[in-house]
């Protein structure tokens, strides 16, 4: 940012605006207990030279600086340490405390960057009185720079130092702003050839005369001006450096900003360089524009963004080229640069819990097997209360951006509390899903699932009690509104999700309507304090609960569930103290989070939950949880770690449960 600066005649010379905010500013020096500077041109384009000063002599780097002038304590030299300013104790040496003060700031804009920057405030260490005034200097340039950078440019600053009145006393340093007037735009000028947007350009750079002078807010009118025009349609534009002019007379400025819009363009061609290739088919689907179209820069980011979320490429650069298409319109068309990522991945995962025991789980998965974003990903879970193997093959973006299209096979047994079962699946599922680069209002999921199982229900709710065969079509079915403000760790609005599966046993003719509605709502109560409130409902309507196979069944209980209790312990059991599992349920948790530091949080729960036999909730004969939660807010999320205890337990009920997990309990 060039500024000029035109006091009494008389004009000085300068840089750009990061001059202003890191060189210290000219001013006279007066004594150690009264400092005052007059104003001075922050940053200034010279126009009148005046006569030139007999060169300075060479400067001997072996030899002590002289003494200078008012400074209000004797210069340290190499063979003589400070003395104490006039009027001190004889103790000039001693490192004493101190406490510091400012007045006259808190109405100019600049106490809380002053705060954060000053010397004296921030620098902790004891000091002698040499080192408190080196201190005290430095904060002086620093309020003097501040207080241009905002628009004070006829403001003085007097410091007093009042040395320790006895030994182990402490010193005091008073600072006293005088902000005097604050300079104003006389005028706000925009220089731009003919047929310029000058209304867009206007309209970023919200400048008005009679506003403040205040340099933070003259860089950013520019960036806004450079985001507006590419997205207006001008992505070769240039914008230069704003020039500000200072007229100290009449404490006035003049704000002027040079703009090169370049020609309008549209959309052009793709064009991709590097591995792995996606086509421009592909690219065409992942964009939200068309070649043709106005180009906007903000549409270009989000291309940058999709492309990096689909995890295949480690960076990605694009940059507009200027064309011109035979009928004359200027085009911009889009070199993309990628570089690969890593498309292979083999992960594992080895635990151990009271409830579930031993649970191995291995996979390897390569993202683009079958191009475009067609990732395959095999599995193996190895346990003692499960055992399966699995794949899936996923296409991303499949026929419209941010829709999946997921082939799933496993095969595994299952030997829980209530059932055990061998099982194979298959199924189809078309989904928009969230991720966390792309946090989507609205998300759904329909498709189609194939099961066959052999079960044996542990509950005696059938006379034989015998192992049986299942044979399911399943159209699952899921619509979700996520209004909250993060994915990870929301702390205001509200998600509503709902899921629906009718199915159809070919084993004995029957079929049943499988619904789940889930709600949770976020309020902050305080900076640091949010309110989290869920509620679940689920029900089976159809067929009686000795008809449905076990692993389809309601189950209540565990760390997504209701704390204190394990995965299917809460709910009806039988004589032998086994779940029998359920066709109705209610889930109720509450939670205060509290953010004591950036990275560390607390939070206190209770969670509610029942399970019935009935087709319908009936609200009652609930099983109660409470606990207290640790949070540590990590870079790509929070990580969970609680511990609760049931309220109301009941036979075979642990005294305490514990989890840990990636993200809020819901």
């Amino acid at each position: 940012m060039q500024m000029k600066c035109v006091c009494g005649g008389l004009l000085s010379s300068g840089a750009a605006l990061a001059l202003l905010l890191a060189a210290p500013a000219l001013a006279q020096t007066a004594s150690a207990a009264q400092i005052a500077r007059p104003a001075q041109a922050p940053v200034v384009a010279q126009t009148a030279v005046p006569a030139p000063a007999a060169p300075a002599p060479a400067i001997d780097p072996s030899r002590p600086l002289p003494a200078l002038p008012d400074l209000g304590v004797p210069w340290p030299t190499a063979d003589a340490p400070p003395a104490a300013p006039a009027g001190a104790a004889a103790q000039d040496d001693a490192i004493v405390r101190y406490r510091s003060t400012v007045t006259g700031l808190d109405r100019t804009g600049a106490a809380e960057e002053f705060r954060a920057l000053s010397t004296l405030r921030n620098t902790k260490e004891p000091a002698n009185l040499a080192q408190i005034a080196l201190r005290t200097r430095a904060d002086e340039a620093l309020l003097d720079r501040l207080l241009r950078a905002h628009g004070y440019y006829g403001a003085t600053v007097a410091s007093k130092i009042v040395p320790a009145a006895a030994a182990g006393g402490e010193a005091t340093v008073t600072l006293a702003v005088t902000p005097g007037a604050r300079y104003d735009y006389a005028r706000i000028d925009v220089v731009a050839p003919p047929g310029a947007p000058t209304a867009t350009i206007n309209s970023a750079l919200a400048l008005r005369a009679g506003q403040s002078v205040d340099a933070a807010q003259a860089l950013a009118a520019q960036e806004r001006v450079e985001i507006a025009l590419p997205n207006d349609g001008y992505p070769f534009a240039k914008v230069a450096e704003p020039e500000v002019v200072i007229d100290h007379d009449s404490r006035k400025a003049t704000y002027t900003l040079t703009v090169t819009p370049g020609p309008r363009a549209r959309f052009g061609a793709f064009r991709l360089r590097g591995k792995p290739k996606l086509g421009e088919k592909h690219l065409q689907v992942i964009a939200r524009f068309r070649p043709g179209e106005l180009y906007n820069q903000a549409l270009v980011d989000d291309l940058r963004r999709a492309l990096i979320a689909t995890s295949l490429f480690s960076s990605v650069q694009i940059k507009p080229t200027p064309r011109v298409a035979p009928d004359g319109i200027a085009l911009a068309d889009l070199g993309i640069a990628v570089a690969p990522a890593k498309l292979r991945t083999v992960a594992g995962e080895i635990g151990y819990d009271t409830i579930d025991g031993f649970r191995f789980e291995a996979s390897w998965r390569h993202r683009n097997l079958v191009p475009p974003e067609g990732a395959v990903t095999g599995r193996v879970v190895l346990g003692d209360r499960e055992q399966s193997l699995g794949g899936d093959l996923i296409f991303s973006n499949w026929r419209r951006r941010d829709q999946t299209l997921a082939l799933t096979t496993s095969l595994g047994h299952f030997n829980t509390a209530a059932y055990n079962s061998y099982s194979l699946d298959l199924a189809a599922n078309v989904q928009r899903r969230t991720t966390l680069i792309f946090q989507k209002a609205w998300t759904y999921t329909y498709g189609l699932e194939l099961a066959a199982s052999r079960e044996r229900d542990h509950g005696l709710l059938t006379l034989t009690d015998q192992t049986r065969q299942f044979f399911l079509v399943a159209f699952p079915g899921a619509l979700g509104y996520d209004g909250s403000n993060d994915v990870l760790d929301p702390t205001r609005g509200f998600r509503l999700n709902g899921r629906l599966s009718p199915e159809f046993s070919l084993e004995g003719s029957f079929s049943y309507l499988r619904l789940h509605l889930d709600g949770s709502l976020y309020r902050p109560l305080a900076p640091k304090l949010v309110a989290a409130a869920r509620l679940a409902l689920g029900a089976i309507s159809g067929a009686p609960l000795n008809a449905i196979p076990p692993s389809r069944r309601l189950y209540v209980g565990g760390g997504g569930s209701v704390r204190g209790y394990g995965y299917q312990d809460i709910g009806p059991k039988d004589a032998n103290n086994r779940p029998v599992g359920g066709r109705s349920s209610t889930e109720l948790a509450l939670e205060l989070r509290y953010r004591v530091t950036k990275t560390i949080g607390i939070v206190p729960f209770f969670d509610a939950g029942s399970l019935y036999t009935s087709e319908y909730p009936k609200f009652r004969d609930f099983q109660y949880g409470a606990g207290l939660g640790a949070r540590y807010y990590s870079a790509f999320g929070p990580i969970r770690f609680d511990i609760a205890t049931p309220l109301n337990p009941r036979r075979g009920d642990g005294p305490v449960a514990v989890y840990v997990s990636i993200g809020q309990a819901f």
